[in-house]
């Protein structure tokens, strides 16, 4: 008799088990949540997991609303997800202060903009700060880019990016400067129609550290790239940015598309461009003119210790443009530039040097500078004379 009371108590033990195991809960208050395709493991469900990208922005843009004092933590598992957008409210104590850490860049996937109306931020920041992104893909189904309105901060770390049209694009800048730091990190735009800047910086700083910044025409998605005029990095509006031990690629690699101008780097309206150890190819199979450094309205490059890699199948190879900007950007060629491998080479008098071992009046080697004043652009140091 004793053990048929028993019973009862058992199969109620039993049962709440198995209520709280089936039945998860989000904790309001939670410092971790879960980002998966299921968050179904046998026949429990996980607590404080969300199956959508939807599901989870909506409870931390109207729910959780971490700042400073609770900052929260999202582990994205392998997947396809969706959009990516927070709006904080600083007013309210909603500052931001997440980190959105992935399983890998080839496992999660954030993907968006199929279409080509707005919303176009794949990833969209307004107003938000100290936000983290690691182990992830950002790309875009045919028209998006990432988006990062009013300031704030930002970090990347082993993230590939693989977007169109306008790349990054800061629209609404914030009460002050805000940061972008890119480590470890591939950010490719695949351009569209005529619009075609990788990486814009107009209000905030960027710091790029071992990653890769590219523009190519390559076509992809709902639309392609006609003609216009492309750049890598696009500094604007008294804005910095650095990279330090990287690689600046501007490609125009299908000879099908349309003529205009292939830019790597463009500094102007007061910002500035630091290039330290780093790689600048500017390779077009189209018929572009290839532009590498341009500085204009009190725009700033300082590119010492960069390299180079240039051609064009058609028009002309510039390295340096200065129209009302300052370029520190001395080169030195290793002989003069062959003109079968770079075709209408130009450049800024004085910023360009070469050797030449031929056709010297002593026959020795002589120093070489660039000069617009010379037929051949290149002015012999010791015979004081042009090169024929």
């Amino acid at each position: 008799m004793k053990l048929l009371r028993i019973f009862p108590a058992v199969a109620l033990l039993i049962s709440l088990f198995f209520s709280s195991s089936v039945f998860a809960i989000i904790d309001n208050n939670a410092s971790v949540v879960r980002l998966r395709g299921t968050c179904q493991e046998g026949a429990v469900n996980l607590d404080n997991c969300f199956t959508t990208m939807s599901s989870l922005t909506n409870w931390i843009n109207n729910t959780r609303r971490p700042g400073a004092s609770s900052r929260l933590l999202v582990e994205i598992g392998a997947g396809t997800f969706g959009r990516l957008a927070l709006t904080c409210d600083a007013s309210a104590g909603y500052t931001g202060y997440v980190s959105f850490a992935g399983a890998g860049p080839e496992q999660t996937i954030i993907l968006f903009g199929a279409s080509s109306s707005p919303p176009f931020g794949v990833i969209e920041s307004n107003d938000c700060t100290n936000l983290s992104f690691s182990g992830l893909t950002v790309r875009d189904g045919g028209y998006g880019y990432i988006v990062w309105n009013g300031g704030g901060m930002s970090h990347w770390s082993n993230v590939v990016v693989d977007v169109s049209a306008r790349g990054w694009s800061e629209d609404v800048c914030g009460a002050t400067k805000g940061q972008h730091y890119w480590l470890g990190s591939r950010f490719v735009n695949r351009v569209v129609v005529t619009i075609g800047s990788a990486y814009n910086a107009s209000c905030d700083d960027s710091w790029f550290i071992g990653s890769e910044i590219t523009l190519t025409t390559r076509k992809r998605g709902i639309f392609s790239a006609g003609s216009g005029s492309f750049v890598t990095i696009n500094a604007t509006n008294g804005t910095e940015v650095h990279v330090y031990g990287s690689v600046i690629r501007a490609i125009g690699p299908d000879p099908t598309t349309a003529t205009g101008t292939l830019t790597a780097i463009r500094s102007e309206s007061n910002a500035q461009v630091h290039l330290h150890g780093t790689g600048i190819d500017a390779l077009s199979m189209e018929p572009r003119n290839i532009v590498v450094l341009s500085a204009a309205t009190g725009g700033m490059i300082h590119a010492n210790g960069s390299s180079y890699n240039l051609s064009t199948v058609s028009g002309t190879v510039t390295r340096v443009v200065n129209n009302g900007g300052h370029i520190h950007a001395p080169y030195l060629w290793e002989h003069i530039p062959d003109p079968t491998a770079v075709p209408n080479f130009t450049s800024v008098t004085g910023a360009d040097m070469a050797t030449v071992t031929t056709g010297t009046s002593d026959g020795q080697p002589h120093l070489v500078i660039y000069s617009a004043n010379c037929t051949s652009k290149w002015y012999d140091t010791v015979d004081k004379v042009c090169r024929p």
